[in-house]
């Protein structure tokens, strides 16, 4: 039945919504249906070629919120779904909570389940939750849904990067590190490339590539190092694990950050949320690793010198092999 746009329920007293004249039903028509019945089929007086046609656009659409939630954003996320600004950040925001919340104890369960184990089951769960992610119409199902992908993905990153680990040598490891992290950030490019074909953004402007790109080129070889420096520099299966998760999940809550100091009221310059991720980058990531190459090689200063052999007096070799990192004998890598 086609609406006209000057319709108005006798109910509630407003026009129907867009998409429910795109259904061709009366406003609250689903409400009224008992238990167990169906909807009438809105696309029945269609051709094969055009429900066709309209089956392929929905993959589409689903396609794009599979692949990035900004990428969605961009092709209308917010209105479909009836969020504000406000609540888009929080579902940003839920993510990097239980992400970072989980990361810690991926690791321990890894070791307990084996790789071969637990890698398959948590990317299992972590497509069924992007699944649902592209099912939900409204703020409360993308949180939840949001919430849950944390917590399926929180194993991945540190677990991969923790078995790594444990099959290269120290000076092998960053490398590899590297090219895992690479390959996520390519794969990334290529979903957002997806999207916007997907979404037909054409002439939307505003995207400066350049900088964006000078950025991921400063940044993303600091994340694998970050983490190479972590894990060469822990010894003990355990405690690498933990520490991986640790540093990982610290790096990721701070996504809660990013995610809410990019208002679109800055648009499109973005000065606020640029100057903390600047100061950021300034203080933690420079100074920080300043003071940790400091440190560590004031460490091993003393350690080749045999100022921590004391350590190891009164200890057998099995006592003094388990100390990992604290034996006498370990230089941290710089």
């Amino acid at each position: 039945m086609k609406l006209s746009t000057d319709h108005v329920d006798s109910d509630s007293g407003r026009s129907p919504s867009k998409d429910e004249k795109g259904l061709g039903v009366e406003q609250g028509e689903f409400e009224t249906l008992g238990h167990g019945e169906l909807p009438p089929d809105p696309d029945a007086h269609l051709s094969p070629e055009e429900r066709a046609a309209i089956d392929r656009k929905l993959v589409w659409k689903l396609d794009l919120r599979l692949t990035n939630i900004g990428n969605a954003k961009l092709d209308g996320l917010e209105k479909s779904l009836h969020i504000t600004g406000g609540q888009y950040n929080a579902c940003l925001s839920i993510f990097f909570v239980s992400y970072a919340l989980f990361e810690p104890l991926t690791n321990v369960l890894l070791k307990r389940l084996r790789p071969s184990i637990f890698i398959p089951i948590i990317m299992t769960l972590w497509g069924i939750t992007m699944v649902t992610m592209g099912l939900t119409h409204n703020f409360q199902g993308m949180m939840a849904a949001r919430f849950f992908l944390g917590v399926a993905e929180a194993g991945l990153f540190p677990g991969i990067n923790y078995y790594l680990s444990c099959w290269y040598r120290r000076d092998e490891f960053g490398i590899r590190a590297a090219i895992f992290f690479s390959a996520a950030a390519v794969s990334g490019s290529f979903g957002g490339l997806l999207a916007a074909a997907i979404g037909k953004m054409g002439g939307i402007g505003g995207v400066r590539y350049g900088g964006t790109f000078l950025g991921a080129l400063g940044i993303y070889p600091c994340i694998a190092n970050t983490i190479a420096w972590a894990a060469n520099n822990t010894e003990g299966v355990y405690k690498r694990g933990i520490t991986l998760g640790f540093v990982i999940g610290w790096g990721n809550l701070n996504g809660v950050v990013s995610s809410n100091i990019y208002q679109a009221s800055d648009a499109p310059l973005y000065r606020q949320g640029h100057g903390i991720v600047l100061g950021y980058m300034t203080i933690f990531l420079l100074g920080g690793s300043m003071l940790q190459y400091t440190l560590l090689k004031q460490e091993n200063a003393k350690r080749r010198s045999g100022g921590r052999d004391y350590w190891a007096e009164g200890k057998t070799e099995k006592e003094v092999e388990a100390l990992g990192d604290t034996r006498p004998d370990f230089i941290y890598t710089l």
